[in-house]
């Protein structure tokens, strides 16, 4: 048998496990349930909870897939689940992105609550009368047609506002009153016209006519929306309201636009549930207070593990990986080297998007170099992993581009200076002083978009104890694009190891020394040929990975 039909690599099974594992990198609304991997026990529990949660992760830790499993979950038990991707309104300006996003919940609870509806029996002879949850669908969808026509109005328009003054006009929810009748004045209430003026409903209203900006409209339908929320919680109580990739929104408008929703559900029985990354986003913001206030409007949940906890995020991350390749009748085991398992996890950081195209990269450029005499080329190795990585280097500035805006331009340049430092300590790990606030939350954003890894945020140096630094490690595919094959990537795991003047980043300067056998790793490293180099050993604990300290006014 030739070394080619070796190969495991080369197998069929194989080829279409490449192709389910870059399927496999997105979340999607329906999908095997056998492919959900629950990160832990605790995160899905809390985010099901009746609480108001925001999920934090980088990009590609899981948060699109741990809510869409949720959601699947709360639809199993016939709860209203409203899910708004607010990447798709990243082109409207505010307060229309606002009203977009009510449009889309609204349109949503309406569909549910008419799969939800028990039809009445027809009856002969007789007109059929609509049952409570088909007019509140009927209301729903007018809201819907109403909050459209005042998103494509101008910026100033006209609108009828019919205000109730009548005591049949308030809803009851201990039985009292017709729920036709709430239903009738809320529509009355929520009517777009065209000319001004007042004039007298009957009775029990009077409808003013006005004109105001869009923001005084959707201020005033607050009440209104609050009485729909309840009568579609009433329907079926407890329901949820997702934000996924909130942080795709302009900073200054994200607390309007949580505030306002809080408003709208506030005791309602409705729970928000947001997806977004952390330095990113802002829910609060004070003088006057707008928003929700961690802890107490909102609790935070966070998806990111990363490196100082290797071998609980390697055990998950195998996890997913194991469950895709049984799909296609795939060994892991057969096609991946142990070093390459490790180092999957180190180039990806610990994201489970990254590690899957890394898996999947890492097979192809093991197909491409072939199978030589030297022993173990016939799986996948840790040189194949560092070479996938290198390759993605140009899509995470595409993603920088498109996420750090006018900021990019920075932010490319630190990356720049860190890739030099890195290469001149021969280290790809670096300390950055805490008391560097601007530089820490600068950095936070490029953890956000996997160009460094935070390893310490609580470290000290021998020499000095005034100061407190924080470890990070700049990611593979920096160094693997840039050749750097002489960088350590393995010495962090010893916490002597981090600890060093010289390998202190003091921003745009670049340190000049180069670290030598002080370290413990000899200057001139020669390139990592063998694969067993590329194996995790014991990695000496972090003192502490909370940034939150860095998080407020990012």
């Amino acid at each position: 048998m030739g070394t080619h039909e070796a190969a495991y690599f080369y197998r069929s099974e194989v080829t279409e496990f490449q192709v389910l594992l870059e399927e496999s990198t997105r979340a999607k609304p329906v999908g095997p349930q056998s492919r959900f991997v629950e990160p832990d026990a605790e995160s899905f529990g809390r985010l099901k909870s009746r609480f108001h949660h925001v999920l934090y992760g980088r990009r590609g830790t899981g948060k699109s897939s741990l809510l869409r499993k949720m959601e699947a979950t709360l639809r199993e038990e016939a709860r209203l689940v409203a899910w708004t991707d607010q990447e798709t309104y990243t082109a409207h300006s505010y307060p229309d992105v606002l009203v977009a996003t009510l449009a889309e919940v609204f349109r949503q609870f309406s569909i549910q609550v008419k799969d939800i509806s028990e039809k009445p029996k027809k009856k002969l002879f007789r007109k059929e009368r609509l049952s409570e949850s088909e007019s509140l669908a009927l209301v729903l969808d007018d809201a819907v047609a109403q909050l459209v026509n005042l998103k494509n109005s101008p910026s100033e328009s006209a609108i009828e506002w019919t205000a109730s003054y009548a005591s049949s006009s308030s809803i009851n929810f201990e039985g009292g009153s017709d729920v036709q009748v709430a239903l009738r004045n809320i529509k009355a209430r929520n009517s777009v016209k065209a000319e001004m003026g007042d004039r007298r409903e009957d009775a029990g209203s009077i409808a003013h006519r006005y004109k105001a900006e869009k923001k005084e409209h959707i201020e005033r339908a607050v009440s209104v929306y609050r009485d729909l929320i309840k009568l579609c919680t009433r329907l079926a109580p407890d329901a949820y309201i997702v934000l996924d990739d909130f942080y795709r929104l302009p900073e200054n408008v994200q607390p309007d636009i949580a505030g306002y929703f809080h408003r709208v559900v506030k005791d309602t029985g409705v729970w928000l549930k947001f997806g977004s990354i952390p330095f990113w986003t802002r829910l609060y913001r004070g003088s006057p207070a707008v928003g929700l206030q961690a802890p107490h409007d909102i609790r935070e949940i966070s998806l990111d593990r990363g490196l100082p906890d290797f071998n609980n995020s390697k055990r998950f991350l195998e996890q997913i990986l194991a469950s895709l390749a049984e799909e296609m009748d795939v060994d892991p085991k057969k096609l991946f080297s142990d070093g390459a398992l490790d180092r999957l996890v180190l180039a990806a950081g610990g994201v489970p998007r990254d590690y899957l195209g890394l898996a999947s990269d890492s097979i192809g450029v093991a197909k491409n170099r072939g199978v030589s005499q030297k022993a173990g080329t016939g799986r996948v190795i840790a040189e194949d992993v560092n070479e996938a990585a290198g390759r993605t280097v140009n899509l995470k500035y595409d993603d920088l581009e498109e996420d750090a805006g006018d900021r990019s331009g920075d932010l490319r340049e630190l990356i720049i200076n860190l890739t030099s430092h890195c290469r001149k300590t021969k280290r790809s790990w670096f300390l950055v002083d805490t008391l560097r606030k601007d530089l820490v939350r600068k950095l936070g954003r490029l953890q956000n978009m996997r160009f460094v890894h935070l390893i310490d945020s609580n470290e000290s140096l021998p020499d000095q104890k005034s100061s407190r630094y924080l470890v990070y490690m700049l990611d593979v595919s920096q160094l693997a694009a840039q050749r750097a094959v002489q960088v350590d990537f393995m010495g962090w795991q010893k916490r002597s190891q981090r600890r060093a003047r010289n390998l202190v980043f003091e921003g745009s300067s670049v340190v000049e020394e180069v670290a030598g056998d002080s370290l413990g790793v000899a200057a001139d490293q020669p390139a990592l040929f063998s694969d067993e180099d590329a194996i995790f050993g014991k990695i000496d604990e972090a003192n502490s990975t909370d940034l939150s300290a860095f998080k407020d006014g990012a």
